[in-house]
């Protein structure tokens, strides 16, 4: 448990440093409050730009939050979603599981499943719940 929130710190801290994200929103048990030690991390990012060019640049944004062992697009697992990457980082003892979701500013709404996030960060003061 202990590892999903040190993750969690550091990749708000690094996601938050970049002026190309607009947006960031937490979703899953972590946000709900009800995590336990197979949490995985729910997490939206909204770009302030180029939804694509932020995706290219996801190794560099997490550089120093954790050694990443794998990341790939949600696709590769029969999802129909492009802007989703599934990454995983190195815990203490196990893998973390992150899950990305990407968004832009035309549309920062988290998917209908996801609608009770907890925001993160809201540079532009409307995202929505």
């Amino acid at each position: 448990m202990v590892d999903q929130h040190r993750i969690l710190e550091r990749t708000v801290a690094a996601l938050t440093a970049d002026p190309e994200v607009a947006g960031l929103h937490l979703s899953g048990s972590l946000a709900h409050g009800t995590p336990d030690g197979w949490s995985d991390l729910d997490l939206y990012i909204v770009a302030e730009h180029d939804v694509d060019r932020m995706i290219a640049r996801q190794h560099t944004l997490r550089a120093g939050v954790a050694e990443i062992l794998t990341a790939f697009p949600a696709t590769r697992l029969g999802h129909g979603d492009s802007r989703q990457l599934i990454v995983f980082c190195r815990g203490t003892e196990d893998p973390i599981h992150v899950d990305d979701q990407y968004r832009d500013l035309r549309d920062p709404r988290p998917r209908a499943r996801d609608a009770n996030v907890r925001i993160l960060l809201g540079r532009a003061g409307d995202l929505a719940r």
